[in-house]
């Protein structure tokens, strides 16, 4: 999860953290047909000037087998862009993520002094739904 809200934000009962979640899929799964996706738990953000407001917005990728490791990359340029890669090839791009105030989330993120676009945040690991592994995690500030 990128632009991932606070952990001391979070309410006790609340599942996710108002993120974008690059989503990690694998053959076997009933939850998709690629991995590389975006989840916008709380957020929504836009592509090609259109505001979408998609729980999950699919990628171009394909499933990878469970044992199989595969490398990810996301590059997020603050609020301007944040592009998915999968192996070394772009599966996703989109823009300007943003707090989606329907969500009670980002609501209390909101009241709080929130900006609604996000430019910031944590970066979050989870496993939820299947085993995940993680090695070689790499964070590198990129030139403006």
């Amino acid at each position: 999860m990128i632009h991932s809200q606070s952990p001391l934000s979070m309410d006790v009962d609340q599942l996710w953290p108002a993120s974008m979640e690059f989503q990690f899929l694998a053959v076997g799964t009933s939850a998709g047909t690629q991995t590389g996706n975006v989840c916008t738990p709380g957020t929504n953000l836009e592509r090609g000037g259109k505001l979408l407001t998609d729980h999950i917005i699919d990628s171009s990728s394909k499933l990878y087998p469970v044992d199989e490791w595969v490398s990810v990359e996301v590059e997020v340029h603050g609020n301007e862009e944040v592009i998915h890669r999968v192996n070394g090839v772009e599966v996703l791009r989109y823009q300007h993520p943003q707090l989606d105030p329907r969500e009670p989330s980002a609501q209390k993120l909101l009241a709080a002094g929130a900006p609604l676009q996000l430019s910031y945040g944590h970066i979050a690991l989870q496993a939820e739904s299947q085993p995940v592994w993680f090695r070689n995690i790499r964070i590198r500030n990129l030139d403006n």
